[in-house]
């Protein structure tokens, strides 16, 4: 149809007086030349870009490293809560056992008798004595207990606040990354823009040449007819030979913009097929519906409740301290990733990540990485590419468990060690 409307547009053109209602091709190349002027501009600005882009990434790494910083402070901190909290309870038990009274005699009494059954003077005042240092000790005992109490009461309070601090600073390394992705798509979308602008331009200052040079041989035609008789013959040979380049020239412009519009479709046909796949994959994605995303970016790796915090504790850890969150449910529920990200481990023999029997490893774009242990099923490999909220296994005891739950850790290394842990629960 194109090639119709063009080859028309020639034909026209020889009946058409030379200059009426006519487009130079000067004003094409005028747009070309403001095109070009845009271009550099938005370069000038996409370099400006970038630089904002490396700096938003270098304060991301900023703030990761302060929650870091701020998480080791906070298990420190709930370690010596644990401490205080286990000396405190062994005071109690001792000053319950000698409160008021004392141990004469094989008999119970209270330090008052202790003192009046005193057999002379000498002894009583050896038993006010005793009863003194006893007092004097139980004072100091009591004084150490209400000033451990403030230190816990004080270490709870100051574990609170960098607790929120943290929160804070993982929202913002988030919507740093999706500013990040923004600017990336609106650099893309620029590019493309000018891009094609230009492209479709040049192609129109293609057609006005064309059509240019056929009002051009159209005017020799008719100075050539206007000679004289005994040429006529001679001049119409010339016009015919001169129109037939031009339809030559027409052709090959023509077939050089249908070659374009037919890459142009096939982009646009190949665009739509990639489109019409994701779709697709969105689809089979919400059939699973995993939990709905937070602000940090992340969300629960799984629908079950949590039945052990992260932080310090006794009596589960041989270090006294829980490295991650624990969901308790049922044998074989779906565990979901919590964030986009690059399988790195994914074992099923409790090695390299020793205890945590069939576990996965998962690295993300920020930097940081998140464990899911003990699971009694995998679906994913090493290497494999998973999206926020894609079925990676099924919940189950393996390795050092007592019962079917799964062990969630975020590290900020590959192989975790205090220092390189992060609080779950400040994520979701």
């Amino acid at each position: 149809m194109l090639k119709k409307f063009i080859t028309g547009t020639l034909i026209i053109g020889l009946t058409v007086p030379l200059g009426l209602n006519s487009v130079h091709a000067d004003t094409y190349s005028d747009q070309i030349e403001n095109i070009d002027i845009q271009a550099k501009t938005t370069k000038e600005q996409l370099v400006e870009l970038t630089d904002k882009i490396k700096e938003n990434q270098a304060n991301s790494k900023k703030l990761l490293k302060e929650i870091k910083k701020q998480q080791l402070q906070a298990d420190k901190l709930s370690k010596r809560s644990v401490q205080l909290e286990d000396k405190m309870e062994k005071r109690r038990a001792v000053l319950a056992k000698q409160a008021r009274t004392l141990q004469s005699n094989g008999q119970t009494v209270n330090y008052v008798d202790f003192v009046l059954n005193a057999e002379s003077v000498t002894d009583a005042i050896a038993r006010v004595n005793v009863v003194t240092r006893l007092v004097t000790a139980n004072r100091e005992m009591f004084n150490s207990q209400k000033e451990d109490k403030e230190r816990v009461d004080r270490a709870e309070v100051k574990a609170k606040n960098i607790m929120n601090r943290q929160r804070e600073n993982i929202v913002a390394i988030e919507q740093n990354a999706i500013d990040l992705k923004e600017q990336e798509a609106t650099k893309t979308a620029v590019i493309a823009r000018l891009a094609t602008e230009k492209t479709t331009i040049q192609t129109k200052k293609e057609v006005e040449l064309v059509r240019v040079a056929a009002e051009k041989a159209e005017a020799a035609a008719k100075k050539a007819s206007a000679a004289a008789e005994k040429q006529r013959k001679l001049a119409a040979k010339a016009t015919k030979r001169t129109t037939e380049d031009i339809v030559k020239s027409s052709e090959k412009t023509v077939a050089h913009i249908d070659k374009v519009s037919e890459t142009t479709a096939s982009s646009t046909e190949k665009e739509n097929v990639i489109v019409a796949d994701k779709e697709t994959e969105a689809s089979e994605l919400e059939e699973v519906k995993p939990p709905a995303q937070t602000g940090s970016g992340y969300i629960r790796p799984t629908l079950a409740p949590i039945t052990s915090h992260y932080g310090a504790r006794e009596g589960l850890d041989a270090s006294g301290f829980h490295k991650g969150t624990d969901f308790g449910g049922a044998p074989g529920s779906p565990i979901y990733a919590s964030k986009s990200g690059t399988v790195v481990i994914a074992q099923n023999d409790g090695a390299p990540v020793s205890g945590y029997g069939m576990a996965t490893l998962i690295q993300h774009e920020d930097g940081n990485y998140t464990l899911y242990a003990h699971q009694s099923s995998q679906s994913v490999h090493v290497g494999d590419k998973v999206s926020q909220g894609q079925v990676i296994g099924g919940m189950g005891s393996t390795g050092q468990s007592t019962g079917t739950h799964l062990h969630f850790e975020i590290r900020t290394s590959m192989y975790g060690g205090e220092g390189n842990l992060l609080n779950p629960e400040l994520f979701f």
